[in-house]
């Protein structure tokens, strides 16, 4: 596992220079969670995705990766034959970026069982950047079929209520 702290993109060219190396290919999670990477420092992890053949979990959330980010992450999925979660959760990614995750799954390995693009960074808000219904329709659709969960929206759990359930009556012995 590795969680560098890499402040901008240009780190985040140096950390893939170095996963592109070939010395980390065991290597299973990569978190470059809460940085500012942005759509070039995720071209960049993408480009060394192909050098990390174990590689199960990518976690970009909150990065201020867009469209272009997430394109050049789904160039590259079909590559990382080992990935089990892509969290892009809190990023700028709108229906480009969305629609680029959906044309890449039918490539994709088996291996891939969840995408994470929960929120939208405050920033992108603001500017009304966020995956439209087409482009949900047709990610949701691409999951679906390779039995993919996808997370595209936030849940409101506080005015959900939950009921513990009634204990387990033990069964008589027979």
């Amino acid at each position: 596992h590795i969680s560098p702290h890499l402040p901008t993109s240009p780190q985040a060219a140096a950390l893939a220079a170095a996963l592109r190396s070939g010395c980390m290919c065991n290597l299973r999670s990569v978190s470059c969670l809460d940085n500012a990477i942005g759509d070039d420092g995720a071209a960049a992890l993408a480009a060394a995705l192909p050098s990390l053949p174990a590689l199960q979990a990518l976690d970009l959330r909150r990065n201020a990766v867009g469209d272009a980010g997430a394109s050049a992450l789904a160039a590259a999925l079909p590559a990382a034959r080992e990935l089990r979660q892509l969290f892009l959760g809190g990023n700028a990614v709108a229906d480009a970026g969305a629609a680029a995750l959906a044309a890449a799954l039918p490539r994709c390995s088996t291996s891939l069982k969840e995408i994470d693009l929960l929120g939208v960074c405050p920033a992108a808000r603001r500017r009304g950047v966020g995956v439209g219904p087409a482009a949900e329709a047709a990610l949701r659709a691409a999951c679906n079929a390779r039995r993919v969960r996808v997370y595209l929206r936030h849940v409101d759990v506080t005015r959900c209520s939950y009921e513990e359930p009634p204990p387990a009556v033990p069964r008589k012995a027979r």
